[in-house]
This record gives C-alpha cells, sequence and structure tokens, in this order.
C-alpha cells in the first residue's frame, strides 16, 4: 500500500448498482445532464465520479492522498427493502467494491454495506467481508427502523465486527424531521444530530467501554456530539437514568473511545474537537465526491494546525494495518 495520507471518508458506487431496491421497487439512480439524481433530487455531483476509477486516482493526487477507503453513500442502505432484494443488493455493491479496489491495490481500499433488514444475513456478510483483504471494515447508519444505536440490530453488528477485529464507520441518513424541509437543513443541521445520537446511544448504554479496542468512527467530525458533551456530563451526573448503564462520564469516554474524522469545514471547530477528543482517534475523511465534501482534507488538517502525519498513523491503525 502507497504511503502517505489516508482519506478514509470518501464514497463510490459500483456502475452496475444504479437501482436501488425500494420497498415498492427499485429507485433509480439517473443522469440528467451529466448529474447523478436521486429520483427527482440531484445530488449535484457528475456521475461518472461515482466509479470511474482515473477521476478517483486524479482527484487524490490532486489533493496529495496516497490512498482512500471507500464506501457505498448513505442512500444505497437499502433499509426498507425486502430482505432478500437487499441482501443481494448490498453483495452486488461490495462485490464491485471490491473490483475496483483490485484495479488499483496500492491506493484503494474498501469499506463494506450490510443488509441490515435481516440481522442474520448482516453477519454473514460481514462475516463474508472479512475475508477478503481489501475490505478493511463496513459503514451503518446512525439507527435502523428509528431503533437506536446500540440496539439490535446494530448492537449484535458491533460486537461481531470487534470479534472479527473489522473497523466501521457511522455515515448519517438525512432522515426528515420536524423543521428540516428547508435549505437543506436536513443535511445541515440533520447529519450532525443523527451522528450524536448515535454517539449517546453507544455512550451511555456502556457499550463504548464495553467493546474497548472497537474501532469505531463518526463521520463529520462526530457531528455536534463535541459541543454538547459538557451537557451530556451534567446530565450524567445529574440524573440515575442517564448514568445507569455507563460507569464514566461521557466526555470520558469520547476521548478514550470515539473515532471521527476531520470533515468540520472550520479549523476553529476542527481544533476544538482535536480538544475534547484529543488526536490518537483523529483521520482525514473527505466525503468525496459530494458537494458538502471538504475537497482538500489534508490542507484541512493543515490549516487546524494538526500533525498530518499522525493522522496517517491513525488511519493505519484505524484500518487493522
Amino acid at each position: 500500500m502507497q504511503s502517505g495520507p489516508i482519506d478514509i471518508h470518501a464514497h463510490v458506487l459500483p456502475e452496475n448498482c444504479l437501482a436501488i431496491p425500494t420497498a415498492t421497487g427499485e429507485l433509480q439512480l439517473r443522469e440528467v445532464n451529466g448529474e447523478l439524481h436521486l429520483g427527482s433530487l440531484s445530488l449535484s455531483i457528475r456521475t461518472v465520479t461515482m466509479y470511474d476509477m482515473d477521476m478517483i486516482l486524479d482527484d487524490m493526487d490532486t489533493y496529495g492522498l496516497a490512498v482512500r477507503a471507500m464506501s457505498p453513500p448513505p442512500f444505497t442502505f437499502a433499509l426498507d427493502a425486502p430482505a432478500d432484494r437487499a441482501a443481494t443488493f448490498v453483495a452486488e455493491v461490495n462485490d464491485g467494491l471490491v473490483a475496483m479496489c483490485e484495479q488499483a491495490p496500492e491506493r484503494l481500499r474498501g469499506l463494506g454495506s450490510l443488509p441490515l433488514a435481516d440481522l442474520d444475513a448482516a453477519v454473514a456478510e460481514l462475516r463474508r467481508l472479512a475475508e477478503i483483504d481489501w475490505v478493511r471494515g463496513v459503514t451503518v447508519p446512525p439507527l435502523v427502523g428509528g431503533v437506536s444505536f446500540e440496539a439490535d440490530p446494530l448492537g449484535p453488528i458491533l460486537r461481531e465486527a470487534h470479534r472479527l477485529g473489522m473497523c466501521m464507520i457511522v455515515h448519517p441518513m438525512q432522515l426528515p424531521g420536524p423543521g428540516l424541509g428547508h435549505h437543506y437543513l436536513i443535511n445541515l443541521l440533520g447529519n450532525p444530530t443523527e451522528t450524536a445520537a448515535a454517539i449517546g446511544g453507544v455512550i451511555l448504554s456502556g457499550l463504548a467501554d464495553e467493546l474497548d479496542g472497537l474501532r469505531l468512527a463518526f463521520l463529520h467530525g462526530a457531528g455536534c456530539a463535541p459541543g454538547v458533551l459538557g451537557r451530556w456530563d451534567h446530565g450524567w451526573g445529574a440524573r440515575p437514568d442517564v448514568s445507569a448503564d455507563s460507569a464514566r462520564r461521557p466526555s470520558e469516554v469520547f476521548a478514550d473511545r470515539i473515532w471521527a474524522d476531520n470533515l468540520t469545514h472550520s479549523a476553529d471547530h476542527l481544533r476544538f474537537l482535536a480538544s475534547v477528543a484529543g488526536t490518537e482517534r483523529l483521520v482525514l475523511g473527505s466525503d468525496y465526491p459530494f458537494d458538502m465534501a471538504a475537497k482538500d482534507p489534508v490542507g484541512a488538517a493543515e490549516a487546524a494546525g494538526l500533525d498530518v502525519e499522525q493522522l496517517t498513523r491513525n488511519a493505519l491503525r484505524f484500518l487493522g494495518y
């Protein structure tokens, strides 16, 4: 594997996987004037950036990235599809991801997806992926079916990933919510709060401490969790229902257990994240190729005064090297 900066948050989708199964059929990703659309929603990216190897590698070269750990985007989780169709689709996506890694073995690694509509199928796919060297972990959503992150099916998946030595990234899904239907707040505010809710669940349930050594990264700079750690600590000390399942203050667990990428869009906020999380579990993340990406994650880290070589060493540990 090539030495140098590693981006652990980048998205690809094999060209043969543009029809996503749903509860009522298929949602077709389609190209309109060269841009990728999810139904009627423009994703504001050129379609080919999702799967064109030359474009992926050229982007990496432009921004000084040696390696990318690529994952399917969250709209491919297929959570509401029939379980058998979801399992087939996810396996096709993962096989395509592996094929892309095999085309550039020195530059690309994969973080696969799981058919979370069926826990047994998800565990089976996780075990299959663990046998493939190019795949270093998986991507999961912050909740499934309105159930919190630490509960079924994600709780058992975390335990199995821990047993297998697989890393995990947690990517929000832009779920609809009150007041989020305008000005792209479903992303700008919805994504950070989804992520924070998952972090709160895994910390306050005691699962983060139980699974010591689990490499679990929350994207977009851990969402808004860093900014509410003081509130969580106060609640933990003031309310027995908050502290019932966790032995340590949330801020302590956050600093000791939670990984995050540097995708904060602000040098000041990235410095704040480093101040509450430390730098031992911070890694580079770009969100390629979407419009909310940080095109230059290396430059963003340097602007905040972070040591890119340390973030690279962190990423190697995160990926299990």
